[in-house]
């Protein structure tokens, strides 16, 4: 259990330092910029009026210290509107327009490629860096320089090697987002898996010890009352009989709770058995409490469910049978379960007296089965009339169903 935590927490710290790559960007931002000045200081730029250096220089300034200040905020805006990093590239272009493809700032254009390389898949980032590159072509031919002239300038290599760049650039920062998506899908099933680890742990158990209390105190209990109902046989004193039969009455009620807490402890075994098989067990358990008749009908094919979706369907179900034998005062129970590709609905329905569901004050249980259907994503309705009642349990099918389920279309019917 140690390692699969600590194996989870190395994970999502993994992906939590893809945050430094964001950082990162935004200082190559600035050593950019820093360069800039540096070629400007030795004339090594192309010759601008000094209206357009000032304008571009500044708004690098401010870009950057927009980017720096707010990294935070808008690294959040743009992983929730992806396609937000075409405006940076919109930026980069604009610089190379005002330079010509010798700008000082060609190289900055990457800012926008390292930032989507972060934020896209594999497949997204290559179109980002695509743009970028046809950004800066179109920014060479804007700036009226021929193939030609780039040719006579013997600026070919450099020229087409910066095009390729753009690439390399997505591949060195797309890669690391990627594998830390990895990191964070396999620290999302290893905890579903210690999830589960926990909850079969917790069903052995439950086993362990519905076999112990059957082999001890119910043995105990059905011999004590053999030897009861064998005293009473042989009993001459009329007062002592009674005393017998209302031991014996005592110590059969005694064992019919023990037999029921037997059988809930192995209803609970939630692992080992279907919702068909646990849904059984539960109306069997009702018509040995009380004389309702209870009816099972199951619509289309049980997906696998996961370990704790099925408990919390099961616990549902199981509330909403109780409360039918303790407050209904009815005469039938049905159980419908209805598997389709999309949903799943579980309804409990008596023919009982009812009860007002508007009220404020709802029972806890009711309130159990309300929260349990929520935490599942789904919703639990109760209509309570005069001739009955119904609890209808509805969730997505997608989001209680195990990864290793295929998704199936295929509906029949088993009562």
């Amino acid at each position: 259990m140690k390692t699969i935590e600590r194996v989870i927490g190395q994970s999502e710290l993994m992906v939590a330092d893809i945050g430094y790559f964001f950082a990162f960007s935004n200082l190559f931002r600035w050593l950019n910029l820093a360069l800039a000045f540096v070629l400007l200081y030795f004339q090594a730029t192309p010759k601008m009026p000094t209206a357009i250096t000032v304008a571009v220089f500044s708004s690098v300034f401010f870009y950057n210290s927009a980017m720096t200040l707010w990294s935070n905020q808008i690294a959040l805006l743009l992983r929730k509107h992806r396609y937000l990093i075409l405006l940076d590239v919109a930026f980069s272009f604009w610089l190379l327009v005002a330079y010509g493809w010798r700008s000082p700032f060609t190289v900055y254009s990457f800012s926008s490629v390292m930032v989507a390389g972060v934020i896209f898949r594999m497949g997204g980032i290559f179109l980002i860096a695509g743009a970028t590159a046809a950004a800066y072509g179109l920014s060479v031919a804007i700036n009226g320089f021929t193939w030609a002239e780039i040719v006579k300038m013997d600026a070919v290599d450099g020229h087409l090697f910066l095009y390729f760049d753009y690439f390399l650039i997505a591949i060195f920062f797309s890669y690391p987002a990627y594998l830390a998506q990895k990191l964070r899908d396999t620290a999302a099933k290893l905890r579903e898996a210690q999830s589960e680890i926990n909850e079969l742990t917790k069903a052995k158990e439950r086993r362990r010890l519905a076999e112990d209390i059957h082999d001890s105190v119910a043995q105990s209990l059905y011999g004590i009352n053999l030897m009861l109902d064998e005293s009473r046989k042989y009993c001459q004193d009329d007062d002592l009989a009674k005393r017998l039969s209302l031991a014996k009455e005592a110590s059969s009620r005694a064992l019919g709770e023990i037999r029921t807490v037997i059988d809930d402890l192995f209803v609970e075994n939630y692992a080992d058995q279907t919702f068909k098989d646990i849904a059984k067990a539960t109306l069997k358990n009702v018509e040995t409490m009380s004389a309702l008749k209870t009816s099972l009908s199951i619509n289309g094919q049980e997906p696998v469910l996961k370990l704790a979706a099925k408990k919390s369907l099961c616990l549902i179900l199981q509330e909403a049978t109780s409360n039918v034998v303790k407050h209904a005062n009815a005469k039938s129970l049905t159980v419908r379960a209805d598997f389709t590709s999309d949903i799943i609905e579980i309804s409990v329905i008596d023919d009982g007296n009812g009860f007002q569901s508007g009220t404020k004050n709802k029972g806890l249980g009711l309130n159990n089965m309300a929260s349990r259907a929520e935490d599942l994503g789904g919703s639990c309705e109760i209509d309570a009339q005069k001739s009955g009642t119904s609890v209808v349990v509805t969730v997505s099918r997608a989001k209680v169903m195990s990864r290793e389920e295929k998704p199936v279309a295929t509906l029949g019917s088993d009562s």
